[in-house]
């Protein structure tokens, strides 16, 4: 759609990254969202190829589906009109926060070159009018 602000065609001017940290350690149900937006597949990732280990799995994908919380429930639901680019990026060891924003910034962040980024913890939910 467009925007004063963003323009015409605002949604292909955000992207989403979400930075997992370590293969074993994410939570099954966040695997199910991610599965259910598109943005994950179960049984791909590898710890090594070719002999080599493998330091993290990514992911893209433009999802047209939309989430809503309901206490402890996530219901996903077709949201037509605006797709959303998403960059899922799953460490395969946890190696903790700071190492995860490093991937943002030196990995994504570099090529991405973005304006504006707001980093958000698992778990922190953004007020409907926080960003």
């Amino acid at each position: 759609t467009s925007s004063k602000t963003w323009g015409k065609e605002a949604w292909k001017k955000i992207v989403v990254c979400i930075v997992s940290d370590g293969r074993a350690k994410i939570n099954p149900r966040t695997r199910a969202v991610l599965a259910g937006l598109g943005v994950y597949q179960d049984g791909i990732a590898k710890q090594q190829v070719n002999g080599k280990d493998v330091t993290a799995h990514i992911y893209e994908y433009t999802t047209q589906i939309g989430m809503e919380v309901k206490g402890t429930q996530v219901i996903l639901k077709p949201r037509p009109g605006m797709p959303v680019q998403l960059l899922f990026c799953l460490k395969e060891k946890n190696q903790k926060k700071i190492n995860s924003h490093r991937w943002f910034f030196q990995a994504f962040g570099r090529v991405l070159d973005p304006n504006i980024c707001v980093l958000l913890d698992a778990g922190t939910k953004p007020g409907g009018r926080s960003i």
